[in-house]
């Protein structure tokens, strides 16, 4: 999230930075198609998606076009969690609670929270909404 000031919340310490730091020297992030990154997952890594949100056809954010991602996207990437999960690869998905959420998240585990949009640069157009957590290994 971006720095916003007060209302922001305090910002890391240097020591968590740093931390961050030497975790992320070891992290590989990958842009791309999620079928051709999925392709390069081996057993020990651990893979966190957060695809945009095909939710009914229409766009939750109006930056994405329905091109972006569609519900065969969807399809597709309910697949993909079916065979990580075949391999024993651990991941989690993000994914706003819908009928496309609830697809995507049978027989997996599934954790809900509420997240606050913060893509508006107006705090009075900020919104909560329910996103689900859907992973193929039991929380701590």
């Amino acid at each position: 999230m971006p720095y916003g000031g007060r209302g922001s919340g305090s910002l890391p310490s240097a020591g968590v930075l740093k931390r961050a730091s030497e975790l992320l020297r070891r992290a590989a992030l990958v842009k791309g198609d999620f079928e051709n990154v999925l392709d390069e997952v081996k057993q020990g890594d651990f893979v966190y998606m957060d695809p945009p949100f095909s939710v009914g056809g229409r766009r939750v954010f109006k930056e994405y076009d329905a091109s972006v991602f569609s519900w065969k996207d969807v399809v597709r990437l309910r697949q993909r969690l079916d065979q990580l999960a075949n391999r024993g690869i651990s991941f989690v998905v993000s994914y706003i609670e819908s009928p496309e959420a609830e697809y995507l998240s049978e027989g997996f585990e599934v954790s809900t929270v509420s997240v606050r949009r913060n893509i508006s640069g107006f705090l009075t157009s900020r919104i909560k909404c329910r996103e689900l957590l859907i992973s193929n290994f039991l929380p701590e």
